[in-house]
């Protein structure tokens, strides 16, 4: 065999090692422990007001109730003022368990917000970690449930947008692709976080506000699984007045969690569209 044909040879042979190592990346396989299923919806609510500054509310109640979802993970909840109708709805619609978290810096003339874990199952305990910068006030929520005897721990997080409209959108997508902002922070310090959960069954959701393969992105698929397959990821979740409708919010769980299904949910009341995954472990 000439040198020529040789070097053909390790070029292919590379190639398909690559695109092995690819697949792999983009589906790998799980482990969960168990077959404990169940489905979780995160959303973010935009403080049950929508886009006209409508009151939402029963939009969105009516939106979740028809999911069935057995945990809700919100963001910009109404946890300080104005959400205790809304609080006592979600109890009554078969969501008993409920943690709440505050935001340190977003308190508006309408509405103190934050973020909301809600559960049909028992929550154990939760608690809340600070993440870096912390001038910015962001946290990461962490409830601990109980499912058939069986412990999960499901986060919520609600990371800062990307200044699109005071760089525009060339700019912004090379910064979310290439560079290092608010968002890839916050994910470094929100893996840091999680450290000690990682080997067990866990899930993280919520609005991400950056998209899919971007380098907060690649930094949280470095640690945990997305619960989306790739044909999801050019399903927008927010549409913004650049017309650039965009996947933002994301669920990513631990190899100990499967992801069976997951999609975005077409709802309306709120900027955002929710996502919904059914999982097991």
């Amino acid at each position: 065999m000439t040198l020529g044909r040789w070097i053909r040879r390790l070029v292919w042979l590379g190639l398909a090692g690559l695109l092995a190592w690819g697949l792999l990346w983009l589906f790998p396989w799980t482990h969960p422990a168990g077959e404990t299923t169940f489905r979780l919806l995160s959303w973010n609510v935009h403080g049950f007001h929508n886009q006209f500054d409508g009151d939402s509310r029963q939009l969105i109640l009516e939106g979740i109730a028809g999911q069935d979802a057995d945990v809700l993970v919100l963001q910009e909840f109404p946890v300080s003022r104005g959400g205790g109708r809304v609080r006592e709805a979600l109890r009554r619609a078969g969501y008993p368990h409920e943690a709440l978290f505050a935001y340190d810096h977003s308190v508006t003339d309408a509405y103190a917000m934050g973020l909301a874990i809600y559960s049909r199952h028992r929550i154990l305990r939760f608690r809340e970690f600070p993440l870096l910068p912390l001038a910015e006030g962001r946290i990461l929520a962490l409830a601990e449930l109980e499912l058939e005897g069986r412990v999960l721990r499901v986060g919520g997080v609600h990371m800062p947008n990307s200044d699109i409209h005071l760089n525009g959108k060339r700019a912004m997508i090379m910064s979310e692709l290439f560079g290092e902002n608010l968002r890839t922070l916050q994910c470094e310090s929100l893996i840091a976080a999680l450290q000690p959960w990682r080997q067990e069954a866990l899930v993280v959701a919520g609005d991400y506000n950056t998209f899919p393969l971007s380098s907060a992105w690649r930094i949280m698929r470095g640690e945990y699984l997305d619960a989306f397959s790739a044909k999801e990821w050019t399903t927008g979740t927010f549409n913004i007045r650049e017309n650039l409708d965009v996947k933002i919010d994301h669920i990513f769980h631990s190899k100990k969690v499967r992801s069976l299904t997951a999609q975005v949910v077409n709802l309306a009341g709120s900027d955002h569209r929710p996502v919904l995954a059914e999982l097991q472990f």
